[in-house]
């Protein structure tokens, strides 16, 4: 079960409710998030089966889950996160040399900030040369219908001149013989 108290999450255990301590990449390296439950702003750098690649700050890690079979699909590349989960670090050489946080689920454990534009460039390409072909169409009948407008007005116009000058001609008149 979770719950949230001031903007943290929770995780009930036996022991009682565990708060997500918010911590920054700063705190990590330092190695003051050991194996202990956290939430970390990220941005995901890319989505594969059971996990989520994720940058914050300078810090590259993987969010993986616990559950078999969870799936994140409709988390674009981009997208800004919260990300609660059990903080486990490697060390090398005295220092934390990398993170991975095991999450429950998806839906439990990543908050999107901010979902990132998820059109691929190759959408994006047809979708503006359908909006191009529907411009060019739209000239093409512009200039066509200007030139039937033109030879419209030059036939009315002459039909016109035609009536005027057969009304303007004397008429021949009979004369009685």
């Amino acid at each position: 079960m979770r719950l949230t108290s001031r903007g943290r999450s929770t995780e009930r255990s036996a022991a009682g409710p565990r708060l997500a301590r918010a911590v920054t990449v700063e705190q990590i390296l330092a190695g003051r998030a050991i194996n202990e439950l956290v939430t970390l702003p990220a941005r995901v750098v890319s989505v594969e089966d059971g996990a989520v690649n994720l940058r914050s700050s300078s810090l590259n890690f993987v969010a993986s889950f616990d559950g078999a079979g969870t799936t994140v699909s409709d988390l674009p590349p981009g997208s800004d996160v919260q990300v609660t989960g059990i903080a486990v670090v490697r060390f090398q050489n005295g220092g934390v040399n990398a993170l991975r946080m095991r999450l429950r689920s998806a839906a439990e454990d990543i908050r999107v900030v901010h979902k990132a534009w998820s059109w691929s460039s190759a959408r994006l390409l047809w979708i503006l040369s359908v909006l191009g072909t529907v411009a060019l169409l739209s000239v093409a009948w512009s200039v066509s219908l200007g030139r039937t407008v033109r030879e419209q007005t030059a036939t009315i116009r002459s039909a016109m001149e035609a009536a005027q000058s057969s009304a303007r001609a004397p008429r021949a008149s009979s004369s009685p013989t």
